[in-house]
């Protein structure tokens, strides 16, 4: 007798009940359950806040923080007792957002931290790029929505391999108002889910660079809001932002800056531990931490178009400086004993690498670069570091030097 393959005709409907009840659970289970925040994240955040994450309450994230209070279209904002940070920022939903007085019952759905230490920024920045594994971070643009501060912010982000989540540094690209120097505000923001932009970053983002023309977003009411209080927190330290940039670069100079041995090694690219910026002038181009500032552009210009040559000199925060200039020989304009030293091919110029420590009483970590030019006086590159990392820092920068062909050529007349 044959046996029949199919099934009896009464489990048909046991079997379609039981995929009708198996598609509902999981479209409830989808719909009702939490997505699970990723390691990375909460990691991040409970860092700097022990016991506050993604999903908290914002009666039980709140106690974390001192002067908790409700900032419509914005969220719930107060001061951060120690640390890096001086103000955190928790965002609820949207609904909630337009809320007059807020609600203590709602979940956080966002995390920013805000900072006026360009240095606290370094560390960050590297702790983050180990935390996510991932490679260098993605680029975008804010752009704000007032003139009075800087028209476009840096952001630079990570998200999880499955983009589940992420954390973003954002940083004023110039603080300066009507050439007078202002707090160099920066944050850190974190989320869960795929990172969709603008409605987690709460500021009109753009996945291009802001070095991109066309890096511009249109604001909206909630953005405006945030912003807004963005101009408040700067204004409120206008007065006191020096100085706390001042003392977070001199606590590494108060723990014995000697005490440990230089990590920099002269045949060796550390990578960029820090955000950067391109610095342009008429005869070079350097990529260098953002807090480094050139400070005698219009001298140096005038020399470029008298003698063909000039000196450019930068300083950072912490009172690291570099000097860009012509060379007179390979060691010239620096004292101190060589660590290391390299040969180097950069930007198609043979250059002779040198580290160094110029000092045995205090932080003054060298990198010197010496660069034969096929015309022209050669190059000398000369850092003088406050720390080890930003030695680091300033060798990667030797290697972005791009020198110009109007090296030592004076424009005719």
């Amino acid at each position: 007798m044959k046996v029949s393959d199919k099934r009896p005709f009464f489990m048909i409907p046991v079997m379609l009940t039981a995929v009708a009840l198996a598609v509902v659970f999981f479209q409830v289970r989808k719909r009702f359950a939490a997505p699970a925040v990723p390691i990375q994240v909460a990691a991040t955040i409970g860092h700097f806040a022990p016991g506050v994450g993604i999903g908290s309450s914002m009666k039980d994230a709140s106690t974390a923080f001192a002067d908790v209070r409700w900032v419509p279209q914005v969220g719930y904002v107060g001061r951060v007792k120690e640390g890096p940070f001086v103000q955190v920022r928790l965002y609820p939903d949207a609904e909630t957002r337009k809320k007059p007085s807020g609600d203590l019952k709602s979940r956080v759905q966002q995390v920013e931290f805000l900072s006026t230490s360009n240095l606290g920024m370094g560390r960050v920045f590297s702790d983050l790029a180990r935390v996510f594994r991932n490679g260098d971070p993605l680029e975008g643009c804010i752009t704000s929505v007032s003139v009075q501060f800087p028209a476009r912010r840096s952001v630079m982000y990570w998200v999880t391999k499955s983009d589940q989540g992420g954390v973003a540094l954002i940083y004023d690209l110039d603080a300066r108002v009507d050439n007078k120097p202002a707090p160099l505000v920066w944050s850190m923001i974190a989320w869960s889910g795929p990172f969709q932009g603008s409605p987690q970053l709460h500021a009109a983002f753009v996945k291009r660079r802001c070095t991109d023309s066309t890096s511009v977003a249109q604001p909206d009411d909630a953005t405006e809001a945030v912003e807004q209080l963005n101009l408040a927190f700067r204004d409120s330290l206008a007065g006191e932002a020096a100085p706390v940039r001042q003392a977070a670069a001199a606590v590494p100079e108060q723990s014995a800056p000697l005490a440990t041995p230089m990590t920099a090694q002269a045949c060796n690219d550390p990578g960029r531990l820090s955000p950067t910026q391109l610095q342009t002038t008429t005869l070079v181009d350097v990529d260098l931490p953002i807090d480094f500032k050139l400070t005698n552009a219009a001298k140096s210009e005038v020399n470029v178009e008298r003698t063909g040559y000039a000196r450019y000199d930068w300083r950072g925060d912490d009172n690291s400086t570099l000097t860009i200039q012509p060379a007179t020989s390979v060691h010239s304009g620096w004292t101190g004993l060589i660590d290391t030293e390299c040969d180097l091919n950069i930007d198609g110029h043979s250059v002779h690498v040198d580290i160094a420590n110029a000092s045995t009483s205090g932080a003054d970590f060298v990198v010197h670069g010496f660069f034969q030019m096929e015309a022209g006086s050669p190059v000398a590159f000369i850092a003088h570091a406050r720390s080890h990392q930003r030695q680091e820092e300033l060798l990667h920068a030797l290697r972005t030097v791009a020198i110009k062909p109007r090296w030592g050529s004076r424009r005719a007349e």
